[in-house]
Order: structure tokens, then C-alpha cells, then sequence
């Protein structure tokens, strides 16, 4: 068969789309979880998938991180100081990881190392002598020392939506964590005490925590010179504990008696990135498919359809055998996104039964037939749809805002006498729950 090229009806191609390789998912707007949620729950912001809680406990020379997952079972990772693993005294102070199940990284700035001794962990700085290998191992000192914590291996894929750190700190500790996803900086955090409380924050709009420990200078004081930091409004997957002033160190419980309780702990979701507004931020999705088809998909973001502020939000993209999912943090922004998707598929389906939506703010769950866009669609210079101006239909009138989809550009290209490839572009707005 020679290769053709024609538009097709467009109510019956997407359903075959979506039904096959775009179930879109996302959940209806609400704030991030406030900063008062206790730190060690397993609840994700609204619109995106739980996670689980990771655990950090470290005592004696020996801790321990536990991934907690929705279900409730649990992978580990161990965290040990090499010379219990080598029996080598050079080794002495040097931060080692269980080889299996990796979960967490550790890292340091420059040519140091990751430090750890008996309970605490920190940065080894260098040198050879008894001091550079004893306590100085598991603190973090200024004026410039950094430790680095990064999920990993079976975390890979995953990050923290808020933490809770057990430091201990030392000298009028001041410390800027530096939270990143995907390494791209989400914002900072700084914690100070003693003589450092009431300074003016590191970086602009940042709240510094005030940690009121009882003891901030001499030898370790149990849990007197320890406190609980909480970590909140940002979505991250590498931290950055970068010393101000004084030292620091991270801990897990170790110098309380119990422990239980005191751990570190990050409260996770799964994310795939963040989305900023048009013109830009744009995404490719990895091809996904039944065995029989394959599907290319890019989404773009659009500016808010009415005009606000527009802000980042998180989202999360998973694929089965017929599904892509799209999942976005709850944000109370009148969000709009464009879907652009090539799909490759047997001409044997042909013909394709009708599109329908169903809108999450729709009670009923009633479902939606789709048809082309109404109203104006709006192209910048590179032929991107930018928005849809004019009137469009509410599709859920008893929900707040507007709830539309609609498809706005569609093509067929007949590949050979078994295949054809179907390019098509859905707009979508308000809060759409998935595509049947």
C-alpha cells in the first residue's frame, strides 16, 4: 500500500488513543500539606501517589535506613564505618553503605568524604592523624564543609515531600540545606542556634528554623544538644547540609533513650518533574504500548486560563500496558495542558468507537464525549497551541471553574498495508479525573 496522509473524525480516533496508551489522571485542587503535619506520616500532598517513609536510625558504629512502603512492606539499606568492614584501621571514620538494596547516597564537597563515628554522621575532612580520624569524622564544619544525601537505587524515581532531621549541633551550629530535584534547586532551608539565632536568613524568603538545644558547645550531651528539624513545602530528591557556622551533625535517634521516635525521617512520593508555565516547560514522555502499539506523547503546560499568578507545580507520569498516567501535585491554579501524541498501531482496529472523559470534580461521574476544540485555538510563532480564547463549555457545571477537553488537531499517515500512525493533540483544562 502506497503511504497516505488524511484528517480522520477525531471523536473516533482518541478514544483508541487514550484507551490504549493515555489514561490521564488528576486530582481536584488543594494547598500542599501544611507545615504542622507531623513529620513521619505517609500521606502525599494531594494529586500525587504515596510514597511511603524512609527511616534513617544510626546507633552505636552501625544505623540502618528503612523504606516503609504504602503497603507496608519494607527494604533496607545498612550504614556502617568501613573499618567494621574491613578490619583496617586507615579505614577508620569512612561512612560505607550495604552494597544490596541500595536506597540512599552520601556524598561531600570537594575531595572530602562522608564521615561516620560511632552515631553520627558527617564529613571527613583529610589528613591522617587521630583527630582527622576521630570525633571531627561525624560533624559537618564550617566554614565550608557539605554532606550530600541523595535517593538511589530503588528510590530512584521517587522524593521526599518533607522531612524531619535529627541534628545534633555544636558552636552556634548554622546550617543551609539546599533542596534539589532532579538536580535543579526546589528552595532552601537554614537552621540556626545558639549565638547564630536572629541572623538574617541565608537566602530570601526562607524562615529559619530556631533549634533551642540545651547544650551547643564541649562533648557530646546525649540528646541535650540535639533537635528535631522539620522540612516542609518542598518537593526534593538530593539535600545539600552545607555549615554556616559552627558544626553539625546528622543522627537518627542514637542519643535518645529509646531511640524510637527520634529517627531522621522523609515522607515520600514519586515525581517525575515540575512544570512551569507556557511558553516552555515542556515534557516527552517515554513510549509505551501493549505489545501491539506504541505511543509517543509530549505535554506542554499553558499559561492559567484566568490570567493568575502561575506557579510550579509537581507531577508524576507512569505507564502500563495501556495507560499513561499523569498525576500533578493539587494546586488551587486554573492549570490548562496540551497533549501532543504520536501513536503507531495495527490498521486492524480500525473502526475505533467513540472518546469520552469523566472530570474528578464530577460527583456523578457522568461520562463526556469529546469533539474539537470550540473557541479560538491560539499558536505562537512555533506553531504551539499557547491557550484557546472565545467561550468554551463547562463540562461539569457543578464544579468550581471550567472543566474542558476537546481535541484540536489530529492526523492519520497509513505506513504500510499493517500499519498507520496516528498524530493527535488534546487540550485539557480544569481538573480531568481519566480518559475511558
Amino acid at each position: 500500500m502506497t503511504p497516505t496522509t488524511r484528517l480522520r473524525n477525531p471523536m473516533r480516533a482518541l478514544f483508541a488513543l487514550l484507551a490504549l496508551s493515555l489514561g490521564v489522571v488528576a486530582i481536584a485542587p488543594g494547598a500542599h500539606a501544611p507545615s504542622s503535619t507531623p513529620v513521619g506520616t505517609t500521606v502525599a500532598p494531594g494529586g500525587l501517589p504515596n510514597g511511603g517513609t524512609l527511616t534513617l536510625a544510626v546507633g552505636s558504629s552501625t544505623g540502618q535506613l528503612t523504606w516503609t512502603k504504602p503497603d507496608g512492606s519494607t527494604e533496607t539499606q545498612g550504614i556502617f564505618n568501613k573499618r567494621d568492614l574491613t578490619g583496617s584501621p586507615k579505614d577508620n571514620c569512612f561512612l560505607a553503605l550495604q552494597p544490596a538494596a541500595l536506597l540512599v547516597t552520601f556524598g561531600a564537597n570537594g575531595t572530602n568524604v562522608p564521615g561516620f563515628v560511632p552515631d553520627s554522621i558527617g564529613v571527613y575532612g583529610g589528613g591522617s592523624g587521630s583527630t582527622a580520624r576521630g570525633t571531627a569524622c561525624s560533624r559537618i564544619d564550617a566554614p565550608s564543609e557539605v554532606l550530600t544525601l541523595s535517593l538511589a537505587g530503588d528510590l530512584s524515581g521517587y522524593a521526599a515531600w518533607q522531612a524531619g532531621l535529627d541534628m545534633e549541633v555544636k558552636n552556634s551550629a548554622r546550617i543551609l540545606a539546599t533542596l534539589k530535584l532532579n538536580g535543579v534547586v526546589q528552595g532552601y532551608a537554614e537552621l540556626q542556634s545558639g549565638s547564630s539565632v536572629g541572623l538574617p536568613a541565608s537566602h530570601a524568603g526562607v524562615t529559619p528554623f530556631v533549634c533551642n538545644a540545651v547544650s551547643d558547645s564541649g562533648p557530646d550531651s546525649g540528646p541535650n544538644d540535639n533537635c528535631r528539624w522539620p522540612i516542609t513545602g518542598m518537593v526534593f530528591n538530593s539535600m545539600d547540609l552545607t555549615m554556616l557556622a559552627g558544626s553539625a551533625s546528622l543522627e537518627g535517634g542514637g542519643d535518645y533513650t529509646p531511640s524510637v521516635g527520634h529517627e531522621s525521617t522523609f515522607d515520600l512520593t514519586q515525581v517525575t518533574g515540575s512544570l512551569d508555565c507556557t511558553p516552555g516547560s515542556t515534557s516527552s514522555f517515554q513510549p509505551t504500548g501493549n505489545g501491539t502499539t506504541t505511543v509517543g506523547v509530549t505535554g506542554s503546560r499553558l499559561g492559567n486560563t484566568d490570567g493568575g499568578t502561575c506557579s510550579p507545580i509537581y507531577y508524576y507520569l507512569a505507564t502500563d500496558t495501556t495507560h499513561l498516567h499523569f498525576l500533578k501535585s493539587a494546586s488551587a491554579q486554573a492549570v490548562a495542558f496540551a497533549f501532543d501524541a504520536t501513536w503507531t498501531e495495527p490498521i486492524t482496529t480500525y473502526p475505533i468507537p467513540p472518546t469520552h472523559a469523566i472530570f474528578d470534580d464530577d460527583p456523578s461521574g457522568t461520562t463526556q464525549n469529546l469533539s474539537l476544540c470550540q473557541g479560538t485555538p491560539v499558536y505562537n510563532s512555533s506553531g504551539q497551541l499557547t491557550g484557546i480564547t472565545g467561550t468554551v463549555p463547562d463540562m461539569v457545571a457543578g464544579a468550581p471553574g471550567v472543566q474542558y477537553a476537546c481535541i484540536y488537531d489530529e492526523h492519520l499517515h497509513y505506513d504500510s498495508a499493517t500499519t498507520e500512525t496516528v498524530t493527535q493533540s488534546i487540550y485539557l483544562q480544569g481538573d480531568f479525573n481519566g480518559f475511558r
